[in-house]
């Protein structure tokens, strides 16, 4: 499987609730064409940066009344929700640097999303809370 076209999807979420806009989570996923493939790839990473593989399906041209079309799907979630550490998860901040690092060097384009009310709107952005 050729790896050079494929795109990690990123998004960064906030907690939701009070004035907060402290780190919740992030994810990086990608979409490769079977789940054989994602096994694969996901099987490429280390055991502790927790890639996981699966499928999905989607509505062909946006309709359901075309059909759908099954892919694979690589995930990797990683949690950033405060502890007790002065309300820092240092762990996962750690995880996320870990992980955009290892993209990076093996040639992985990424894409910031920002599909949720909830979602920072760059990585910027999100570079700047995880400085806070």
């Amino acid at each position: 499987m050729r790896t050079s076209n494929i795109v990690f999807v990123v998004r960064a979420e906030y907690e939701a609730f009070g004035e907060t806009t402290q780190p919740q989570s992030v994810q990086f996923s990608a979409r490769v064409p079977t789940k054989d493939d994602a096994v694969q790839l996901a099987a490429t990473f280390p055991k502790a940066m927790r890639v996981k593989a699966t499928t999905l399906s989607s509505p062909i041209d946006g309709s359901y009344l075309n059909g759908t079309e099954t892919f694979g799907l690589v995930v990797s979630h990683i949690n950033l929700m405060p502890t007790a550490n002065n309300g820092v998860n240092e762990t996962g901040i750690k995880r996320y640097r870990r992980f955009s690092k290892l993209l990076d060097d093996r040639g992985f384009a990424t894409e910031w999303t920002a599909n949720f009310g909830n979602s920072y709107n760059s990585e910027e952005e999100f570079q700047a809370r995880l400085a806070n």
